[in-house]
């Protein structure tokens, strides 16, 4: 473990949704925190590390996550994000990972079903490419009634394929194709067979 004070020492930042992370880590502390943590008596005489933990974690409401994400985040989340264009597999991996935080959390809390976590998490698609995910999905999941919502790992599978096989230019309306010119050669003219040149 580096020294404290050593760069690349992990640090407890301060803020709740931190100490969860300071914990499982052992991270140093800022002089503030440790004087808090020092002077809070309830902590400093307990030898016990898990009672220490829940004794400090009072000390910073929300520390727990508990409360951290609610089901309205992830229409938030998509919602935002379908106002941009998806053109790329980076573009993809960006809204993913930033979706499942809060979706993981909500799942194992049993706050969202797996149907609506799906049902949110294709709208996040700008138009154009939620509708080439919707005719993927459509054709490789021939028995899947419509009414029914489809998986985030069925729509991430099929918007890999789609933005895989495509590129900027086919997923934006506004591009044009170059216009070539082509101009037709003059006919050339040549004296007929039976045209007689008079002698000169």
């Amino acid at each position: 473990m580096p020294i404290c004070g050593h760069h690349t020492a992990p640090k407890f930042n301060g803020k709740p949704e931190g100490l969860h992370r300071f914990f499982s880590e052992v991270e140093y502390l800022d002089d503030s925190d440790w004087e808090i943590w020092r002077s809070s008596g309830d902590a400093a005489d307990r030898d016990d590390w898990e009672a220490f933990k829940t004794c400090i974690g009072k000390l910073y409401p929300g520390s727990d996550n508990e409360r951290q994400w609610c089901p309205s985040d992830l229409s938030t989340i998509a919602a935002l994000q379908s106002q941009t264009p998806m053109l790329t597999k980076d573009d993809l991996g960006v809204y993913h990972r930033k979706f499942l935080i809060p979706a993981n959390r909500l799942l194992s809390k049993n706050s969202v079903s797996t149907q609506d976590v799906g049902r949110d998490y294709l709208t996040g698609f700008d138009p154009s490419t939620c509708q080439k995910i919707k005719d993927r999905l459509a054709m490789v999941h021939m028995q899947h009634h419509p009414d029914d919502p489809y998986t985030i790992t069925e729509i991430y599978t099929e918007a890999n394929v789609i933005l895989g096989t495509s590129t900027p230019a086919t997923l934006t309306t506004s591009a044009t194709s170059p216009t070539v010119s082509l101009t037709t050669p003059a006919p050339v003219k040549t004296k007929s067979a039976d045209t007689v040149t008079p002698p000169g």
